[in-house]
């Protein structure tokens, strides 16, 4: 997977992508105070980006969970899923 030859490779899975998830989220917040500053301060040239860096999280989140998706996906279009 391609988790075992990023920069957390030291560490279990778990722990790589909870680090993964905090990071996204501090990058997310940068992004949003970036979008709010407004164009007038010089912080708002990081939001693009800030907002690249927060769509590469997203998307390696998205690959790393891939199994999970699937899974879901069969079980949400299954035919006989009926619940009441």
């Amino acid at each position: 997977m391609w988790y075992n030859k990023s920069i957390i490779f030291f560490m279990n899975k778990a722990k790589g992508l909870f680090l993964a998830n905090v990071l996204m989220f501090l990058v997310f917040i940068l992004t949003a105070v970036s979008g709010f500053v407004g164009r007038r301060s010089w912080f708002f040239g990081y939001h693009k980006g800030l907002g690249v860096i927060l769509v590469l999280f997203v998307v390696a989140h998205f690959i790393a969970h891939w199994k999970w998706v699937v899974a879901m996906a069969k079980q949400f279009f299954k035919k006989n899923n009926v619940n009441i």
